[in-house]
Formats: C-alpha cells, sequence, structure tokens
C-alpha cells in the first residue's frame, strides 16, 4: 500500500499496521480538489479491500500553517456549472432574496403560458387534495411525476374502497 504513489498525497509507514495518508498541498494549506477528493477515495477504498493488517490510519497535512483549510474555493469557483432551474418554488424564497434559479423557473417569466401538464398537474392533484401546501412545482417533469403520485393514490384509494365493499374477490 505504502508503494501507491498519488498526485496530492503521500503515503507513509511509521510503524508497523500504521499508515500515514498526508495531504500535500501546502502551498493552498492542503485544501481539498477535485483530485484530493480522488485520491483520498482511492486510498480508503483500498483500506478497506487491503489483506494487509493496518490497525491505524493517520490522516495528516504537509506543511505547518494547517492541517486541510477545507473545499479549495478556487477550483470550486473555476468549476462551478450554471445553476439548473429550480423543481419547486416555497413560499419561502418569495421575497426580495428570491434567488436566480426559483426565478427561472417561476410563473413570473414573462413567456409562460399554462399548457396541458399544468392543467393536468391542477386536476390531478386538486381532485385528491395531494398537493403540498407550501410547495409549487415549477418544471413539468415535477408537475408529471407529482400528478402521478396524485393518480396513484387516488387507484389505491379506489381499490381499498371496492375491496372494502365486496366488489373485487
Amino acid at each position: 500500500m505504502k508503494d501507491l504513489t498519488y498526485q496530492t498525497l503521500v503515503l507513509e509507514q511509521p510503524g508497523e499496521h500504521v499508515l500515514t495518508v498526508r495531504i500535500n498541498r501546502p502551498e493552498v494549506r492542503n485544501a481539498i480538489s477535485t483530485q484530493v477528493g480522488a485520491d483520498l477515495h482511492d486510498v480508503f477504498t483500498r483500506l478497506i479491500n487491503d489483506t494487509q493488517d493496518y490497525r491505524c490510519v493517520i490522516l495528516t497535512g504537509t506543511g505547518d500553517k494547517a492541517f486541510c483549510a477545507g473545499g479549495d474555493l478556487k477550483e470550486m469557483a473555476d468549476t462551478a456549472l450554471e445553476i439548473p432551474p429550480a423543481d419547486f418554488r416555497f413560499s419561502q424564497d418569495e421575497d426580495e432574496t428570491t434567488i436566480e434559479e426559483v426565478a427561472k423557473g417561476s410563473a413570473a417569466r414573462i413567456d409562460w403560458t399554462p399548457r396541458f401538464i399544468d392543467y393536468l398537474y391542477t386536476s390531478l392533484s386538486n381532485s385528491m387534495a395531494f398537493s403540498a401546501s407550501d410547495a409549487m412545482p415549477l418544471r413539468q417533469r415535477t408537475k408529471l411525476l407529482m400528478g402521478l403520485q396524485a393518480f396513484g393514490g387516488f387507484v389505491i384509494l379506489a381499490l381499498v374502497i371496492a375491496r372494502s365493499v365486496g366488489i373485487l374477490d
């Protein structure tokens, strides 16, 4: 195990049954980047499956300023993806701090008009009063899934009633 080499980790065996895993990024106070995460995952996966008898694993960092600064914020900012539209609009988000993802999918969009899915969702959820009281679905797939759930509840209720009155054998 100690013979493995990683881009961001150094493995040492200071004693019998002891393995030291050292994060080796002192220039950024050992911040955890995607590569560090992948390397740590590989090391600990190998440890779980390893036949050697390690009884102690020490996780530490290189340098004397910090063990680990947390997530690598620079990498996160550089690789941030566009936020997808929200699936739900919660009543708690309806203020001046409404975030962009909710605004993208809300009815406040200028080009929004109700479509078949919107009417279908409304009829299915209202027929069983199975709609959420404080969360409104914004996307078509969310409305379809919630409508399917409401319809499933209706079918189960119908089957239970039919069975209880003896219609089904």
